[in-house]
């Protein structure tokens, strides 16, 4: 039974006012839209989206096949993607494809005002333009900005006022992004953000002592004035490839307490997608054998991470009770969809039929015969 005929809403009576609203009704009142970036953990993103759902008018997933480092995507991404858009999780699907080469135009049209071109090596003294200063710039910073203001620029054309970025991984507490919708709405903030609860492994395994050095964005107004913009000013640390034009002077950050993203960015079925796809790949110093590392941790043990910032600051994984009823034993390994059927060798993983199991055995053959 898909979400529509389960009485799941497909979007709320203000996503359709902004259709169809000849008597202005509503008229002032928020209208909260969500665009996601997805190429891999796409396992997480169905409870992600329903995390949010009932918060939100209108869902755009803006997806890519190919990662920008050259990797295909797992074989049921598309099928998986075009379920939840039948089931009316997703509203719109937007397909990204990396060109092979960005001109300096592209290049330089993702880049804030205030991007700091002579860190890069742009000297006019020198002959040294900003175009080709830039060409050191990894690209695929490029790309997940160019991406993420297709996002925004859609729920702009649906009539979305306000709008929320967000990857499969992240998810947030409906009672906290409630309340954050009318301290938005109430306060007139052109951006937010609010810090993060990291998880390893399982949702209900948390890494400690929490990190406030980083933020996530969280509800942002729709302005032309304010595209996304790589490295734009921003009063906290936000991931670069996240931050919006003019917004910095009407910024609030919300205290934990008030608004926390519940990140399970290490709670996924391939680890190894994520650290040879992430764009900061190039700050990770333990990659080579991390995969097999974090197959083999069990409870009790030190945390891993392949980040040096992040190694040396949590110290502990402390078992919490999961915000969300959901597990990557309930989700087949392949597909996506609901499973209960285990490996019986590893019993790390499920599938929800002997066809998907056979599937993934060329991939999951390696981990599975694994030992410490």
């Amino acid at each position: 039974v898909s979400s529509k005929q389960a009485g799941y809403p497909a979007r709320s009576l203000s996503s359709l006012f902004s259709f169809f609203n000849p008597f202005n009704l509503g008229v002032g009142e928020m209208r909260l839209g969500v665009c996601y970036n997805v190429f891999d953990s796409e396992e997480l993103l169905e409870g992600s989206i329903r995390s949010v759902r009932q918060s939100v008018d209108h869902v755009v997933v803006v997806y890519q096949t190919t990662s920008n480092f050259g990797q295909a995507c797992r074989p049921c991404l598309v099928s998986h993607l075009s379920r939840l858009e039948e089931e009316g999780l997703v509203d719109e699907l937007i397909a990204y494809s990396p060109p092979a080469v960005l001109s300096d135009t592209d290049v330089l049209c993702c880049l804030s005002k205030d991007f700091d071109y002579g860190a890069m090596g742009a000297d006019e003294k020198r002959g040294v333009t900003k175009g080709e200063a830039t060409k050191a710039l990894a690209r695929q910073y490029v790309h997940e900005t160019r991406k993420r203001e297709i996002g925004r620029k859609a729920l702009a054309r649906v009539g979305c006022t306000h709008f929320l970025c967000m990857d499969c991984d992240e998810y947030y507490l409906e009672a906290e992004l409630e309340w954050m919708k009318k301290e938005v709405e109430e306060k007139k903030y052109l951006a937010t953000a609010c810090r993060m609860r990291f998880f390893f492994k399982s949702f209900s395994l948390e890494l400690m002592p929490r990190e406030d050095k980083n933020a996530v964005p969280c509800i942002c107004e729709i302005r032309e004035e304010c595209p996304f913009r790589l490295q734009a000013a921003c009063p906290v640390e936000l991931d670069p490839t996240r931050r919006l034009e003019n917004t910095s002077h009407s910024f609030r950050l919300f205290e934990r307490g008030e608004v926390e993203m519940f990140h399970y960015s290490f709670v996924r079925h391939d680890i190894a997608m994520k650290i040879n796809n992430v764009s900061n790949k190039g700050n990770l110093d333990f990659v080579e054998g991390f995969e097999k590392a974090f197959w083999l941790w069990e409870e009790g043990e030190p945390p891993l991470h392949p980040h040096p910032h992040y190694r040396s600051h949590f110290k502990a994984v402390e078992r919490v009770e999961p915000a969300f009823p959901i597990s990557l034993l309930k989700i087949c390994r392949h597909c996506c969809k609901s499973a209960a059927s285990t490996c019986s060798k590893c019993r790390k993983v499920v599938y929800c039929s002997a066809a998907c199991q056979r599937a993934d055995w060329p991939r999951h053959k390696r981990e599975c015969g694994w030992k410490k």
